[in-house]
């Protein structure tokens, strides 16, 4: 039986479609290289992303320090939520230029 196994492996393998066709690889990224991949994710995925989030963030975190109603826990939480915005926002701006600083055109 493992004879008859292997026989029809190797029969597979040599005899295969893919040996006869040429098989032609589609490239999904449309980056040539490791420079253009990190500005496509950067340009087409980060930024957008994080200017339409960022907004959001700053009125939630301003939502907290109105509706604290003096309670320092959220005050605290709000000054957070907007701090940490803006960090965000730097360091997706910070890897841009990163991006582009390392990898010249």
């Amino acid at each position: 039986m493992k004879t008859f196994l292997y026989f029809i492996f190797i029969f597979l393998y040599l005899f295969s479609i893919f040996r006869i066709v040429k098989a032609e690889i589609y490239n999904p990224l449309k980056a040539e290289n490791l420079a253009e991949l990190l500005n496509a994710i950067i340009d087409d995925f980060l930024i957008p992303v994080s200017l339409a989030l960022a907004p959001l963030m700053i009125v939630i975190g301003g939502y907290f320090l109105i509706a604290s109603a003096g309670v320092e826990a959220r005050i605290a939480t709000g000054k957070k939520i907007i701090l940490y915005t803006f960090i965000a926002l730097l360091i997706i701006l910070l890897a841009k230029v990163a991006v582009n600083t390392l990898f010249p055109s």
